[in-house]
């Protein structure tokens, strides 16, 4: 719901969940937009662009962690403010 491209969120929380790969490894990409490149920002990320990709209903969030050769796909959803709204009362 924030669109918010804050890459440095990303990395710290891949890192306090794979403490085997380290910042300079990580690659994150927003779409086609690059956001890191050896623990920085990538020197072709321009944020309103992303922030604008955010506002899709489906995005993809890339991340590599630099240290193998496997992959895995997770679906998620954000909870935003509208959804809270129509399902405040519900009851089961």
């Amino acid at each position: 719901a924030g669109a918010d491209p804050n890459w440095g969120r990303i990395v710290m929380a891949v890192g306090k969940s794979c403490p085997e790969t380290s910042p300079e490894k990580i690659l994150v990409k927003i779409g086609e937009h690059p956001l890191t490149q050896n623990g920085a920002k990538h020197p072709e990320y321009v944020e309103k662009v992303v922030h604008e990709y955010l506002k899709k209903p489906e995005v993809v969030i890339t991340v590599n962690l630099g240290i193998g050769n496997a992959s895995s796909i997770v679906w998620t959803c954000d909870l935003n403010e509208e959804y809270i709204k129509i399902n405040k009362d519900y009851r089961s």
